[in-house]
């Protein structure tokens, strides 16, 4: 965060020194070199570490070192996820940085000095918030900073937007921006580092940080984009930017549905009566006319509460079949339901949680065996760094058989397997030893999710 907040500071910084000697820029360069010339008599002062990878040669390729750790994001989701969302705030503090120029001189009509004092104020804010984030943080990365500080971006740029010739007004906004964005991304910043590991922390900063500066470049297109194209003054970028960093409200649907099964609103105030409108890690409430239920998916029974199960949906948005395709519509039908082939809950309020697809499951000696539970299970066994997925083949003798791969290399597949013996999964749910398989990568879709008919065809491949 320091690199953010010397960044405004220069801003600020050379827009004061540009309104106080724009006749004498000879002195403002002999005053940029010297700051130059300190930061680098002062880098000397930092203290050696040792290599963490001593046998490692120089590569003189750039493009080489990031294309190997853009490999090593995809291979790693929460890696990846961190890493999005770093860039993804050096994205809007550029497009914030920037717009902050234009909104001095063109809505407030400040001139050089004072827009530079005005964007001083953003990095009083981003190193409170830093500090608090530490603080709050203790000894351990809490991630749970992360969405507090992206709500309060959002929420005080929109009031920014709002706060007119006002600068005290617009001063406190814009540190509450600050202090926010501080929130936000040290706790990104921590855990990138935590899970990088030793051997690859260089290469994956190196990774972050190229993917940070397309932000930067991509915020200047936007920049120009709204003002030379859609002509939107100063003030509506920040709204919007403020817009872009609320938290979305998940949802679900289907295409058979036309395609909204359900969704979180906001909650509701009136007169004293609240309602709850949205619940974190669930899809909301079906919407009004669909009604959602949850059956065991051997059997048929329910409705069923807090049990996960099969999700069957109806409603008049329902459609009423494949086009020239009767099996295939008889196939997705029951008793008028739709059958989502997605397995859920539904709580006593009614939200539905998504937990898995029905695809994802295997019959075993008449039993339903959810593959992403063994994986959540021998994902725990490994390190952090690495990745899992089970699937199954056909077995004459008990319908199914579970195959899990996974990418660790240093655990032998007999150690995972006794390790596997040692929890509390039921024993039909664990892989047999010889069906626990090292690779060097999970394969995947473009979307970035596990490409599960690669992974059964190598399995199948195996038998």
């Amino acid at each position: 965060m320091s690199t953010f907040v010397a960044i405004v500071v220069g801003v600020a910084a050379g827009g004061a020194m540009f309104d106080l000697w724009q006749d004498r820029l000879w002195l403002i360069g002999i005053i940029v070199m010297a700051i130059a010339l300190i930061g680098t008599a002062v880098s000397f002062r930092i203290p050696r570490v040792r290599a963490s990878a001593p046998g490692a040669r120089i590569d003189f390729n750039p493009w080489r070192q990031i294309g190997l750790g853009l490999k090593r994001l995809r291979r790693d989701r929460v890696l990846s996820l961190t890493v999005a969302g770093i860039s993804y705030f050096w994205f809007l503090g550029a497009l914030l940085q920037l717009v902050i120029i234009l909104f001095g001189t063109q809505v407030m009509h400040l001139n050089d000095r004072w827009v530079g004092v005005l964007t001083a104020f953003a990095a009083i804010g981003i190193g409170a918030g830093s500090m608090a984030a530490g603080r709050l943080s203790g000894d351990k990365v809490e991630l749970g900073l992360a969405p507090i500080g992206s709500i309060g971006m959002g929420l005080f740029a929109i009031a920014l937007a709002h706060s007119g010739g006002s600068f005290a007004l617009a001063a406190l906004n814009l540190t509450l921006v600050g202090f926010f964005g501080g929130l936000f991304a040290v706790p990104l910043n921590a855990l990138l580092q935590q899970r990088s590991g030793d051997r690859e922390k260089g290469r994956l900063m190196a990774t972050n940080n190229f993917l940070n500066m397309i932000g930067i470049l991509v915020a200047s297109g936007a920049l120009s984009l709204c003002t030379n194209v859609f002509g939107l003054p100063a003030d509506r970028i920040i709204f919007i930017f403020g817009v872009l960093t609320l938290e979305l409200l998940e949802g679900y649907g289907c295409t058979e549905m036309a395609p909204i099964v359900a969704v979180n609103v906001p909650d509701v105030n009136d007169r004293g009566e609240h309602q709850r409108g949205a619940r974190r890690g669930t899809v909301g409430h079906p919407l009004p006319g669909v009604v959602a239920k949850i059956v065991d998916p051997a059997t048929g029974e329910g409705p069923l509460f807090n049990i996960e199960g099969l999700l069957l949906v109806r409603g008049p948005n329902r459609m009423k079949g494949y086009l020239g395709d009767p099996e295939s519509t008889s196939d997705v039908f029951r008793d008028g339901w739709y059958v989502t082939g997605d397995i859920a809950t539904i709580d006593e309020s009614g939200f539905i949680t998504i937990t898995d697809r029905l695809s994802r499951f295997s019959k075993i000696a008449g039993e339903m065996v959810p593959h992403m539970k063994i994986e959540q299970q021998i994902h725990s066994l490994l390190d952090e760094h690495y990745a899992c997925v089970v699937t199954a083949v056909p077995d004459p003798a008990k319908g199914e058989r579970l195959i899990a791969f996974y990418t660790d290399p240093s655990l032998a597949p007999h150690e995972l397997w006794e390790r596997l013996c040692l929890t509390e999964l039921p024993r039909l749910w664990l892989p047999k030893r010889e069906d626990l398989r090292i690779i060097d990568a999970i394969p995947t879709l473009g979307t970035g999710k596990v490409d599960l008919r690669a992974i059964r065809r190598l399995a199948m491949g195996q038998v």
